[in-house]
């Protein structure tokens, strides 16, 4: 259309517009706190949500279809912020072709398995080529800690354990396991069978660790 029929045909819907907004706006008023009480699992910014939601009974949708398809959306949100994480990917390819997919030990044994599986990679991963790699184990932390939905999203899983003298990291693939590779700190028998895990994808590349 052109701009001067398509404004003012918006004029003339204007007040009809606004109208229809208001019963959004009303029924959303009227329904939320009914909502809130019926919903278990809330996603976040779960008052947007919730108001959200209630609001879509006044224009004939279901307040339970928006929250699916929110949450939904979320999820595909943090997956896809967990895939552009140079580290997050790499946690996430090392445990799904591991031989035993999850991990307990601090963040000084973790890096030093992703530094091997890092290296010995032989396909074209960006995460491979990453410059921001971690280069110490609290930066490692951060980055785990603060990419934790992201993992989740993925697939992944990830929780802290131990203490604040000794502070754990436990990372798992699908069903979080009743039992883990748990050491206060990784045994050498535990992280050699790890690291040669990690280096398996190219053996002839073998990388040396202590």
């Amino acid at each position: 259309k052109p701009e001067l029929r398509l404004w003012a045909d918006f004029e003339a819907a204007r007040p009809m517009l606004l109208g229809v907004l208001l019963d959004g706006v009303v029924a959303g008023l009227r329904n939320t706190e009914t909502l809130r009480t019926k919903v278990k699992d809330l996603p976040r910014m779960a008052d947007f949500a919730l108001f959200a939601a209630s609001a879509m009974q006044a224009w004939g949708w279901r307040s339970e279809t928006f929250l699916e398809g929110y949450m939904e959306m979320s999820s595909r949100l943090a997956a896809d912020a967990g895939r552009s994480d140079a580290v997050l990917s790499a946690i996430a390819d090392w445990l799904q072709g591991a031989k035993v997919q999850n991990f307990e030990g601090t963040a000084s044994d973790l890096l030093a398995i992703l530094d091997v599986f890092r290296q010995n990679e032989i396909e074209d991963r960006a995460w491979v080529k990453d410059v921001g790699w971690p280069k110490a184990p609290n930066q490692l932390s951060r980055r785990i800690r603060s990419g934790a939905e992201g993992l989740r999203a993925m697939g992944g899983g990830y929780e802290e354990a131990g203490n604040s003298k000794l502070m754990l990291i436990r990372l798992w693939w699908g069903k979080k396991p009743k039992l883990f590779h748990k050491s206060a700190v990784l045994s050498p028998e535990v992280k050699k069978m790890l690291m040669e895990d990690a280096e398996s994808r190219a053996p002839m590349k073998a990388v040396r660790w202590g």
